[in-house]
């Protein structure tokens, strides 16, 4: 049985149509590019990561010790073709007792519309399950962001229900909406 604790995949995880490495300084640039869109900046971020060289270098030197203290495993996301930067997955606020996680991610635009992102999540929630004996992953994304519903959904998460005033924004409370999967579940994509 797989052992407790967070940890990156090694080998990498991968498809025929996605890579997935632990998140790098070679991954500035595209990280860069990508939190410079409006969607991302505002649903994954929130306005919380500036969109500025400075800031992301910093939030990627992060990423070695968030996965040394167990606070968030961040992949990036690669096209397996041309090996060009696509976007992230991440998992945090991992619950070993409850053995469940929250799964985030995003894709750049360029990358948006040939199921990338459904492959990436589905290959980040088989992992958390298969080597990290994780149970449940939940998914919460904002009630306006549909692009990110449509992908839990393609890859199996069930619908949970409108959390209301979930999340504290600069313009007021947002309303999320919570998804979940079980190990027992499907995975599809």
């Amino acid at each position: 049985m797989p052992g407790l604790g967070l940890r990156a995949p090694d080998p990498e995880l991968r498809d025929h149509r996605v890579i997935l490495r632990l998140l790098a300084d070679r991954d500035v640039p595209g990280f860069l590019a990508g939190l410079r869109d409006p969607a991302i900046a505002r649903f994954a971020y929130a306005g919380r990561l500036a969109a500025d060289q400075a800031s992301v270098q910093e939030y990627i030197d992060r990423v070695p010790a968030r996965l040394a203290s167990g606070d968030a495993l961040l992949l990036a996301v690669l096209d397996a073709e041309t090996g060009t930067f696509c976007g992230k997955t991440m998992l945090f606020g991992v619950d070993w007792d409850q053995r469940s996680a929250e799964i985030g991610f995003w894709l750049s635009p360029a990358a948006r519309g040939r199921g990338l992102a459904a492959r990436a999540v589905a290959l980040t929630v088989r992992w958390a399950f298969d080597d990290l004996a994780l149970e449940r992953v939940q998914g919460l994304t904002d009630i306006e962001n549909e692009p990110a519903q449509q992908v839990m959904v393609r890859v199996g998460f069930y619908r949970e229900g409108i959390l209301r005033g979930l999340e504290r924004r600069s313009q007021g409370r947002a309303d999320m909406i919570s998804y979940s999967l079980l190990s027992t579940d499907e995975i599809r994509a």
